[in-house]
């Protein structure tokens, strides 16, 4: 199966998005979603990010066959959605041992979630190996 392409347009897109991540306003002191600050400034809304689907959704899908790490919305703070989130494509899965490390930024009880969660996504790997 062919890999998808990036094109100019989804570069320019990732450009923003992570633009947003670490230069938009507080939420609190906006009137639209932080991730999508960036959005309306871009040189494309208008034009390319229009439509039934957004092109970030475009971007996503493209990021997410060639990563396989899942992008998208709907995270809530329950650890199992944290873990299908976060924990495809992450160092979690080759070094279990050092899970706790999310103790950093979750409260145990988190962690001993995300933890059950990735022992399930490990299981099944090997379930799929076999």
């Amino acid at each position: 199966m062919k890999k998808p392409q990036l094109t100019q347009l989804d570069l320019y897109c990732i450009a923003r998005l992570i633009q947003n991540s670490f230069r938009a306003p507080d939420q609190e002191t906006i009137k639209t979603y932080r991730c999508f600050y960036g959005c309306l400034y871009c040189k494309y809304a208008i034009a390319e990010c229009s439509g039934p689907e957004a092109h970030y959704e475009k971007v996503f899908k493209k990021l997410r066959e060639l990563t396989g790490i899942p992008l998208g919305t709907g995270l809530t703070l329950r650890p199992e959605d944290i873990g299908r989130v976060f924990l495809p494509g992450s160092y979690y899965l080759e070094h279990p041992e050092v899970i706790h490390e999310l103790e950093k930024a979750h409260d145990p009880e988190t962690v001993e979630g995300i933890k059950a969660y990735l022992g399930k996504i490990i299981a099944r790997s090997k379930e799929e190996s076999e």
